[in-house]
């Protein structure tokens, strides 16, 4: 029975750790977007229009991904949560 509860324990640390590591990965990409954001907007000149929305577009399209992504893992943790505090 203890060696049943220490294996639950067990794959439950690693789910959650795997889970940790998206989030840890989502925070990460989000921050560069941010940072390259940024210096698109306030450091290039507004004669490099071409380029500014290029940049517009490759980031909107890049935020989507990461929403689309955060849903996913969102759904994947409450799927397994609800399977586990099933009685």
């Amino acid at each position: 029975m203890l060696a049943q509860r220490e294996s639950f324990a067990k794959k439950y640390i690693i789910r959650l750790k795997s889970a940790n590591n998206h989030t840890a990965l989502t925070i990460l990409v989000t921050f560069i977007l941010f940072v390259f954001s940024w210096f698109t907007q306030r450091l290039i000149s507004d004669c490099n229009v071409q380029f500014k929305r290029i940049s517009f577009y490759t980031i909107s399209s890049l935020t989507i991904l990461i929403i689309l992504y955060s849903m996913f893992i969102f759904i994947k943790i409450y799927n397994h949560y609800k399977s586990e505090t099933e009685i």
